[in-house]
């Protein structure tokens, strides 16, 4: 893991990421097991592995996920001019 780290990857924030979500799976806390798989997913798309397998495993997640990815997809609509944000997501 040094290596990434040093390379500057982003696969070391990716598996923080991964690992909170999982332990915040072990602490029952499901909102925030949403809003981290929803920001790694947003910060990089392979985090959907994790977010579906666990959105498939915990019927806790089936209606805070869509929630809150839904959220995470308008978010740039309030910081950027809409035009603009369309064009990035085409």
């Amino acid at each position: 893991g040094f290596d990434s780290f040093r390379n500057g990857q982003f696969n070391i924030i990716l598996s923080a990421l991964m690992l909170l979500a999982c332990a915040n799976i072990y602490l029952k806390r499901w909102w925030w097991v949403s809003f981290i798989l929803a920001i790694g997913f947003s910060l990089k798309p392979t985090m959907i592995v994790l977010l579906l397998l666990l959105w498939g495993l915990y019927p806790k997640l089936y209606l805070r996920m869509p929630l809150i990815l839904g959220l995470m997809f308008l978010f740039p609509f309030l910081t950027q001019h809409p035009g603009y944000v369309i064009s990035q997501y085409h």
